[in-house]
């Protein structure tokens, strides 16, 4: 296999590619068929190249480049769908790969799906650097003007509500968060305040991206379930009270309240001959295949709520999304058995940079925060034991 890889280095792709294809009988993981995959396409045989990565995505595989290289084809071929699932599968292995990233925010652009692509933007500027990445500095400013016009918008629509300008108000607010809409206060407020207006379907709309850009944070469903009665919507309204009570966050909603909501709503949802899990499970299937992973995930949960029999099959689909829409914490998780062998091994430098890195992904998770610095400072006052 060295050798194969030392040919393939050298630019002997003819001879690379017959030794690779010896190996490739007896292998049991990826990398043979994605390095005959590098050959093919070094070759120009771009559809043998696409055979084989597809063979390697099918075994265990240990780096991104199969689904980069796949994912890159498919975008190449105007497939933006397929594209992005292969790259979001790529990116559940490596989280800060500058070009990842951006490749994911450039094919949500072109799907003008908004917040994903603000989002991938965001990453790239949290994970990089101009020393890592050419068009950092570009992205960087890039970002700061978004923020900074939403920033401004937030200050002149603050000052209109306080006046009791509403309509005014609200043409500020929805300017800021058109440019940055990672604000998930400023799009619950905008959600109340159409709610007041009677205009249910955009208070839901205001309220779900406050929801998705929060992480799927309860306290920003705010009154979604009592829009979605108020539009006859009765299986969304008791996924939402359900997850509200689930939560137990404080709301305008009063326990009782929402209990007897869910009473009331139950003797609709689950009638004998309703399907309305099936409809929030193919709705979601929809909304995957259309690469929105955070509609999906939602769909999914109101889906796994109102299930009488296809927990286990909803709940497999729910884990996908997880990992797609939280690539960090699975290498998260890798990194930190990586830290305990490295402390096993009294190798506390190592595990001490790692830990660094670990820090960087977990951004505001407290708890993987706490754990890392634990073991950080242990790792430190362990070093220094070691080097007396």
């Amino acid at each position: 296999m060295i050798a194969a890889i030392a040919l393939f280095d050298n630019g002997d792709n003819a001879a690379a590619l017959a030794s690779f294809l010896e190996i490739v009988e007896v292998a049991k993981n990826s990398l043979p068929f994605t390095c005959i995959g590098n050959c093919y396409k070094k070759m120009g045989d771009l559809q043998k190249a696409k055979v084989y990565y597809e063979k390697a995505i099918e075994l265990p595989v240990t780096t991104p480049h199969p689904y980069i290289a796949l994912g890159n084809m498919y975008y190449q071929e105007g497939d933006v769908h397929k594209a992005i699932l292969l790259w979001t599968a790529a990116n559940t292995l490596v989280v800060d790969d500058s070009s990842l990233l951006l490749n994911l925010a450039s094919a949500y652009s072109k799907l003008e799906l908004r917040i994903q692509a603000v989002q991938y933007y965001q990453k790239i500027v949290t994970y990089s650097s101009k020393k890592t990445f050419s068009i950092y500095e570009q992205i960087h400013s890039m970002v700061s003007k978004l923020r900074n016009i939403a920033s401004k918008n937030n200050q002149i629509g603050t000052r209109y509500y306080n006046a009791k300008h509403y309509d005014k108000a609200l043409e500020c607010y929805l300017t800021s968060i058109k440019n940055y809409p990672l604000q998930p206060k400023i799009q619950y407020l905008v959600g109340n305040m159409l709610f007041m207006m009677n205009d249910y379907q955009g208070s839901i709309d205001c309220w779900s991206d406050a929801y998705i850009v929060s992480d799927f944070n309860p306290v920003y469903i705010g009154m979604m379930p009592l829009a979605y009665e108020k539009l006859n919507k009765p299986s969304y309204a008791y996924a939402y009270y359900y997850t509200l009570m689930s939560s137990q966050s404080q709301t305008a909603l009063s326990p009782e309240i929402i209990k007897q909501k869910l009473l009331n709503l139950g003797v609709i949802v689950y009638t004998k001959d309703s399907n309305y899990s099936d409809y929030h499970f193919n709705l979601a299937k929809k909304y995957e295949q259309e690469s929105n992973f955070l509609m999906a995930n939602i769909e999914y949960q109101h889906s796994l709520v109102l299930t009488k029999s296809n927990k286990q099959k909803i709940e497999s689909c729910l884990k996908k999304m997880h990992d797609f829409l939280h690539p960090e914490l699975r290498v998260i998780s890798s990194m930190q058995l990586m830290v305990t062998k490295l402390m096993k091994d009294s190798n506390y430098d190592a595990a001490i940079n790692l830990c660094d890195k670990i820090l960087g992904y977990a951004q505001d998770n407290t708890q993987i925060i706490a754990v890392i610095r634990r073991k950080k400072d242990e790792c430190l006052r362990l070093s220094k034991i070691s080097k007396k």
